[in-house]
């Protein structure tokens, strides 16, 4: 492990480190996980006393308690919430990949730098980084996530045009953008589903800007009958 500019970084395999590692009750283990969506590309996942967020667009996700943040990459719509959640919750730190992390040292040792490959565990969560490949910005590191806990693995790429990191993760849950240009369209997002011919996951449609996501499910529902998509609402518990 070694520490710049008060960021932490993470070796391979790294189970907590410092001041962020903390024991964990069993109930936390047992207890129901769940999904939450909090619009455009953020999630919350709860598992016991555990809650995370993921690219969390605005300062309102503020009111969302959580002990961890995690943003796929650094454009504002992604991360622009992360001062005020760290600012409402003194014990949450933020994950992310270097670009990420970099905009936000001022936080010191409650950011935590990954990688592509690497491995981070916290309480019941085990936190798997994928690389992924931006739209449209060739320069920005675009880092997917598989969020694994007993009885959920959630996939979360981003804005990628290509699914294939994720191709035989074994995800209960995929949340897929189909913006097109910044990310996948409609018709490529399809395309990259069609990958996943053994085990397709139930697909969250999440950031769609101009995109009818409803025209989407309707598609996916004749491409792949046998299989669940679902376009959220802000707020919605997601069932799975």
């Amino acid at each position: 492990m070694t520490e710049s500019a008060s960021v932490i970084h993470l070796s391979n395999h790294l189970i907590g480190i410092g001041p962020i590692q903390e024991a964990w009750c069993k109930s936390d283990l047992t207890a129901a996980p769940t999904i939450r969506y909090l619009g455009h590309a953020g999630f919350q996942l709860q598992k016991g006393s555990y809650s995370l967020v993921i690219d969390p667009r605005s300062k309102d996700a503020a009111n969302t308690p959580c002990d961890m943040v995690y943003c796929t990459h650094r454009h504002i719509d992604h991360v622009g919430g992360v001062n005020a959640i760290l600012e409402h919750n003194p014990d949450a730190i933020l994950i992310g990949n270097r670009q990420v992390t970099a905009k936000f040292s001022k936080w010191g040792e409650r950011v935590v730098t990954v990688s592509a490959g690497e491995v981070f565990n916290r309480g019941p969560w085990k936190f798997e980084f994928i690389n992924c490949q931006h739209g449209l910005f060739k320069g920005v590191i675009d880092l997917g996530l598989l969020a694994r806990t007993s009885g959920l693995t959630f996939g979360h790429c981003g804005d990628t045009v290509t699914f294939d990191g994720f191709v035989g993760a074994q995800m209960d849950v995929f949340a897929i953008p189909i913006c097109g240009v910044l990310a996948a369209s409609p018709k490529r997002a399809i395309a990259e589903l069609e990958k996943f011919s053994e085990q397709m996951p139930y697909v969250v449609v999440m950031h769609w800007l101009w995109r009818s996501p409803n025209r989407f499910a309707r598609r996916f529902a004749s491409q792949f009958p046998d299989s669940r998509c679902t376009v959220p609402s802000d707020g919605e518990i997601i069932s799975f």
